[in-house]
């Protein structure tokens, strides 16, 4: 097929340099690459608790809450969908970042964040 039959939109899967792409490579966003079985949140987060992660592995990451206990995993796969960029961060200021979490940890995601005890993790 040619460039002219690929819709707009953007890659709905990760690919490697020389991969062949076809037209289900694609999605009409990056919220709807993720799938059925995520849905998208924004929550505000301190600096240090997400860029690391998403500076060494990328745009997914398991989402962990920090308990007196430890720390406990909430949701396995999130993906980033959009950050600030890290060349403009400060160590110690919150940002705000669009997550795509699995449906069924949507509410120990937002319970995490809300206490202020959310952290991104690298795969």
């Amino acid at each position: 097929s040619s460039l002219d039959a690929i819709s707009a939109g953007v890659l709905a899967i990760d690919h490697s340099s020389g991969q062949q792409l076809t037209l289900s490579s694609f999605a009409r966003s990056r919220v709807a690459a993720v799938g059925e079985d995520f849905v998208v949140t924004s929550v505000r987060m301190p600096s240090q608790n997400w860029s690391g992660a998403v500076r060494i592995s990328g745009d997914t990451l398991d989402v962990y809450a920090l308990t007196d206990a430890g720390a406990t995993l909430v949701s396995r796969d999130a993906v980033v969908l959009d950050s600030p960029p890290l060349e403009d961060l400060q160590p110690s200021a919150d940002a705000v970042i669009t997550l795509a979490v699995r449906h069924e940890t949507l509410s120990a995601v937002l319970a995490a964040a809300q206490d202020e005890r959310l952290w991104l993790v690298g795969k």
